[in-house]
């Protein structure tokens, strides 16, 4: 099974690409320990042993976010080590990189990137999590975001 994962923007990760049917991504990491419907009425595939999990769009049935919990410490975008850098400068970095954050319930939205994330910014070790997510996948929830008040980090 796959351990380490470098995140590419709109695309997917380490070998998971956006598009994937779930025989492809299991071929690749291996059965889901558990799957339900989400929120939406994806489907949500969980990997209980490192932290993993996969989402599946609607209609398509294919993968369109991968979610990592902090036990994936082989986590990188661009030589940033997500989980094991510091996460006050994972976190200024990102948005740097990304120049428009966003705010969404608890969870920063770095849409260039193609991220989310949360516990970083308000150094929650706890709830340290990132997404990586398909090119469009937030554009139905966009005028709910809130832009990120870098002033006051």
């Amino acid at each position: 099974m796959t351990s380490r994962f470098d995140l590419k923007p709109h695309i997917g990760a380490g070998h998971l690409r956006f598009g994937m049917t779930h025989a492809m991504v299991e071929e690749l990491i291996g059965a889901a320990s558990r799957k339900k419907k989400g929120f939406l009425g994806e489907t949500i595939e969980y990997r209980r042993e490192n932290g993993l999990l996969t989402t599946y769009g609607l209609n398509t049935n294919e993968l369109v976010e991968v979610g990592f919990s902090r036990n994936i410490l082989e986590l990188e975008y661009e030589g940033i080590k997500l989980f094991t850098d510091p996460p006050r400068d994972v976190f200024s970095s990102l948005v740097n990189i990304d120049g428009s954050p966003y705010e969404s319930v608890g969870f920063i939205v770095l849409l260039n990137l193609g991220m989310t994330l949360t516990g970083f910014h308000d150094d929650d070790i706890y709830q340290r999590a990132v997404t990586v997510f398909e090119r469009g996948r937030w554009d139905d929830q966009l005028s709910d975001l809130k832009p990120f008040d870098l002033v006051n980090f």
